[in-house]
């Protein structure tokens, strides 16, 4: 029999219960994002946006967007990973490399929620 999913009970989940999850998640990662990384701090500082600021998903166009250039110039200016990196370097155990087409390749950390962080 084939499989009509791959994960049925994330993929059939009612709307209102995935609105609580995404919202969840949201408010987890930027929790983290907002005590380890240095440039997304100052980030949004700069568009004027607190932490309280973002309660859900719907407040997510408060977000300022983040550019390569500022990618690029946070790596200029902190290297090797720039300051956006809301870890340790020593927890690092993978580099990838953006391809370079536009500019310099930048070197850049799985997003994988830690998955490839030494504990």
């Amino acid at each position: 029999m084939e499989r009509l999913y791959w994960n049925e009970d994330m993929e059939t989940m009612q709307p209102a219960v995935l609105r609580q999850l995404e919202n969840e998640y949201l408010r987890t990662q930027l929790d983290y994002v907002w005590q380890c990384s240095a440039f997304y701090q100052a980030r949004f500082a700069e568009a004027g946006v607190n932490r309280a600021d973002i309660r859900d998903v719907t407040d997510l166009p408060l977000l300022p967007f983040t550019e390569k250039d500022e990618c690029r110039l946070s790596q200029h200016e902190h290297p090797p990973f720039g300051n956006y990196l809301a870890s340790s370097q020593e927890q690092v155990i993978r580099v990838h490399k953006t391809s370079g087409t536009t500019g310099r390749a930048l070197p850049q950390l799985p997003p994988l929620g830690g998955r490839l962080l030494r504990p």
